[in-house]
């Protein structure tokens, strides 16, 4: 039997999403399952979906631009709004190699809950996390007991925090625990005041991926920024 989902929007989404793949393969069992990942050319989702879950999808094809810059819909009890990665927004061509050729489709947009009214036991899957079949390891030695954070985004993202909150939160928490915070490029400049005090119990880590998640699953605790990494813990 063949399947095609569709998985839109970040990593968090495509996480979220990835736990209806077991609950798919039960319901029909030796199934192949095609990836339909609606990230505008974004290919960073699935790739750590396939390292990750080598098992899970037979191909990957990314979807490359949504049909309307803007894609506006109305419901019954809620004003107009822009609802970008509705499945009507995908191109033609897309949707149609998306659902033609398959013995079932699967929309795992999580924003739509199209998912709650699939064939298969959403419910009992929602809950759980599927475990990485692929080993993670660190490149770099980490304290016993510690908790991550993650508390910037993106220049333009609402959930920042200012910088002297950042601080005070940080100076407060290391007073009793060790603390790793993540960090990118683009979130340096946010830290340095920090990084430049060189406290002992916090660690600023600048990792890839498959690190982040190695690091993300032994601590004992994460605090932060709306983020898909927070499903490893």
């Amino acid at each position: 039997m063949k399947i095609s989902v569709r998985m839109e929007g970040g990593l968090g989404d495509h996480f979220a999403a990835n736990r209806f793949i077991p609950a798919i393969k039960e319901k029909h069992p030796n199934c192949e399952i095609d990836l339909f990942s609606d990230t505008e050319g974004n290919s960073n989702q699935s790739e750590i979906l396939n390292k990750m879950w080598p098992s899970h999808f037979k191909e990957t094809h990314i979807i490359k631009q949504k049909k309307y810059k803007n894609f506006r819909i109305k419901s019954s009890n809620f004003p107009e709004e822009d609802h970008r990665g509705n499945i009507r927004n995908v191109p033609d061509d897309e949707y149609k190699t998306m659902t033609e050729g398959y013995d079932k489709f699967y929309d795992l947009h999580i924003d739509s809950l199209e998912w709650m009214n699939h064939d298969y036991d959403w419910f009992k899957y929602f809950n759980i996390f599927p475990k990485p079949e692929k080993r993670m390891e660190a490149q770099r030695p980490l304290p016993e007991n510690f908790i991550l954070a993650h508390l910037y985004a993106r220049d333009d993202a609402d959930s920042n925090m200012e910088s002297w909150y950042i601080s005070k939160l940080l100076n407060n928490i290391t007073q009793e625990f060790d603390v790793v915070v993540l960090y990118d490029e683009n979130s340096k400049s946010q830290y340095e005041k920090l990084i430049s005090e060189d406290n002992p119990r916090l660690r600023f880590i600048h990792a890839d991926l498959n690190e982040i998640f190695f690091i993300a699953s032994k601590c004992s605790a994460m605090f932060g920024i709306d983020s898909g990494i927070r499903y490893i813990p």
